[in-house]
């Protein structure tokens, strides 16, 4: 089974005596197996992809904050139209 990132996969061992993970670079077709020396070659790609996965969780967390604020003051116009438009509509049935 892999799961499937913007910089690549990452798929568990396909037979039971292979206990490496393997991990797909989206910037080239290599296939590595952690915990072997090809693994350590590949590991500064491997931080820089960690470091941006942060960077974008730390957005992600920003705009969270941002879409709950807007989405209360969406709920406290609504709240504040509703008796508003109650008032005009039955004053305009009522005419």
């Amino acid at each position: 089974m892999a799961s499937t990132t913007p910089y690549g996969s990452i798929s568990a061992p396909q037979e039971e005596h292979d206990t490496s993970t393997v991990f797909n670079l989206s910037s080239s077709s290599s296939t590595v197996r952690f915990g072997t020396r090809e693994a350590l070659e590949h590991r500064s790609d491997l931080d820089k992809q960690l470091s941006n996965l942060h960077k974008s969780t730390e957005l992600l967390e920003i705009i969270k904050v941002d879409s709950n604020h807007l989405l209360s003051n969406v709920r406290f116009t609504c709240d504040l139209a509703s008796p508003t438009s109650m008032t005009l509509f039955s004053a305009s049935t009522t005419s």
